[in-house]
């Protein structure tokens, strides 16, 4: 049992070591921020989807006069195809930013920016007032509450009124019967009592409605502003992540021009039986057709210029050793566009990159990407 603890013990240690070489190698801005770039890639359409959504309610309530399906259809089809433009023209105006700077284009995309930003808000506070009837619900049930007092209590004092009634001869009342000067005046502080009583739950209902009240309103403003202010940040954020793409594709750009025009090289080694798989691998697929020096060599150096992104793809195929009874000759081999895509995927393999990053950053497939380690292994 100890043993077995040690040898996990010896494998996450070694786990821990390579992670924390991984972590503070030195790194291009690709490999820095590749994972960032993929994340907002997704998540921008996320946040235009909640922009086009205020959007498209502030327009149907706008269009308030024509079918509510009408008037949502038309409002998707308008803000769907201006979120496109404002896309579009974001994108245009950071290209034209970092390569000759800001142009005409810039104004269209603020005045279209503009009134996303004006549409969102709008459109989300018309969702929260639609959402949220509190102060209108407590609004109608203070109307209610004092509806109900006053008939209450105005049926209590019309009872008490018609008592006098009684005590009423030839339109007057006689106060000067015993009997019926403590009848009326009984009455009369009756009905001052039920007046008093009146205006007391009158006011209680008022005093204790309005603080209610108030707080609903302030707690409906402040959930306003709150999602006012998501509004403000979604619009903010899917301008950031517009930048970001463009930023990150400029910077890669920049790094493979300034590699290439350095003279930049990355350096490692396949031997002649991995150069032979490889190569048949590539001849499985369609290629196109290229010439390879051939000297005679008992490893395969293979130069690789760093490349980053499309612009510097045009790098001609490097001179590869191939030990052959065919060497020190021009050999047309076909497909060899793919094997030295697969040289690349090999150098990433040695670099440690995940299936993932060399799936995605050489465009192959995962089961070619496990041809090419099985080749390794076997190597190995």
């Amino acid at each position: 049992m100890s043993k077995l603890k040690k040898i996990f013990k010896q494998q996450n240690k070694e786990s821990h070591l390579k992670r924390a070489k991984e972590k503070f190698t030195a790194k291009t801005f690709y490999q820095k921020y590749i994972s960032l770039f993929n994340i907002l890639f997704v998540f921008r359409y996320l946040l235009a989807a909640f922009s086009v959504t205020t959007g498209v309610y502030f327009l149907s309530y706008v269009l308030d006069f024509v079918p509510f399906a009408v008037a949502v259809a038309i409002s998707i089809a308008l803000y769907g195809g201006l979120e496109l433009i404002k896309n579009n023209l974001t994108n245009n105006t950071f290209e034209e930013y970092y390569t000759k700077g800001f142009d005409w284009v810039l104004i269209p995309t603020l005045i279209i920016f503009v009134f996303s930003v004006y549409s969102s808000l709008s459109g989300v506070k018309e969702i929260h007032s639609s959402f949220d009837k509190r102060v209108s619900f407590l609004e109608d049930e203070y109307k209610i509450t004092l509806d109900s007092i006053n008939a209450k209590y105005d049926t209590l004092i019309a009872a008490k009124k018609e008592e006098t009634e009684k005590f009423v001869w030839k339109g007057r009342i006689n106060m000067y019967e015993e009997g019926t000067s403590q009848s009326v005046q009984r009455i009369n502080t009756e009905l001052s009592n039920l007046s008093l009583e009146k205006n007391n739950s009158l006011g209680e209902a008022k005093v204790k409605f309005e603080e209610i009240i108030f707080i609903a309103k302030q707690n409906h403003r402040f959930k306003s502003d709150f999602w006012i202010f998501v509004s403000i940040v979604v619009e903010l954020g899917i301008l950031s992540c517009l930048w970001f793409l463009n930023h990150f594709d400029y910077k890669v750009s920049e790094e493979a021009e300034k590699a290439s025009k350095a003279g930049e090289v990355e350096t490692y080694e396949i031997d002649n039986s991995t150069f032979n798989k490889l190569f048949q691998l590539a001849r499985f697929y369609d290629g196109k057709t290229q010439t390879f020096m051939l000297p005679s060599n008992q490893v395969q150096t293979v130069q690789q210029p760093v490349q980053t992104n499309k612009q510097s793809s045009n790098v001609q195929p490097q001179k590869i050793g191939f030990s052959t009874d065919k060497q020190r000759s021009n050999v047309q081999k076909t497909d060899s566009g793919y094997l030295e895509k697969y040289k690349t995927v090999v150098h990433f393999i040695q670099e440690g990159l995940t299936e993932k990053e060399i799936c995605s950053t050489a465009n192959i497939k995962r089961s070619t990407l496990y041809k090419i380690k099985a080749i390794l292994r076997n190597q190995s």
